[in-house]
């Protein structure tokens, strides 16, 4: 069962002579981790945000089915996460009744230990562990679907390194479906069952990770494995 779909989704803004998104559709099944792959401008960070309805689309709709949760990782911790409050705080944001133990709980499944950061500021953390305070402030209303924008690009090696197992973690161990949108195919292979790829806001191959990767359709996917190896 699909959980949430864009069905032949064009956008086009004003004054650009291309649309940003060419007859779009896709859709995520329950419990699936998919992600979505292509360069900067293919149209990745728009598709996510007309499937989140942060942006609305010249014509097609979007479809999600009731009941669906989202929780939602940004790319930047240091931009979505407020420095002026404490990780606790950050963590029970916008979800009314969580207490100490759901965002214990909701820390841990990111291996972060709630005694030693929960009082502490983002500012105190590293970025890698601010990511992942990211992760829990989104797992802490237990979304039935997690979505996630870049959310390794702008962290450290380590971080990267934590980041992904956390991610690993949850979808192994939580009742959940993931969209998470990559650059990087090596995370996209880690992170994800399905690959959507899109080339100049169409999508241009769209399968099983392991058999994209091996057995490239289009071009263009073949193109973004051999750069992969660089």
């Amino acid at each position: 069962m699909s959980i949430l779909s864009l069905n032949h989704v064009t956008k086009r803004y004003r004054g650009s002579a291309l649309p940003a998104l060419d007859d779009v559709s896709f859709s995520v099944g329950d419990g699936e981790h998919v992600a979505i792959v292509g360069e900067s401008g293919s149209g990745k960070t728009t598709s996510l945000n007309i499937a989140l309805g942060f942006d609305v689309p010249s014509s097609g709709d979007v479809q999600v089915a009731e009941p669906t949760t989202t929780g939602l990782v940004f790319q930047n911790p240091a931009a979505s996460l407020d420095p002026r409050w404490r990780v606790e705080r950050i963590v029970r944001e916008g979800v009314p009744g969580v207490g100490e133990a759901d965002v214990r709980a909701a820390l841990e499944a990111v291996s972060l230990d709630y005694d030693e950061l929960a009082q502490r500021y983002i500012s105190d953390i590293s970025g890698g562990q601010a990511q992942r305070v990211a992760i829990a402030r989104a797992l802490v209303s237990h979304p039935t679907l997690l979505v996630a924008d870049e959310p390794v690009s702008a962290v450290d090696v380590l971080g990267k390194k934590h980041i992904i197992e956390s991610l690993r973690s949850v979808q192994n161990e939580r009742s959940l479906a993931s969209l998470i949108v990559l650059h990087d195919l090596g995370v996209a292979q880690q992170l994800s069952e399905r690959i959507i790829v899109m080339q100049a806001g169409r999508v241009v191959e769209d399968g099983a990770t392991a058999e994209v990767l091996a057995h490239p359709q289009h071009r263009y996917t073949a193109q973004l494995i051999d750069a992969a190896r660089w």
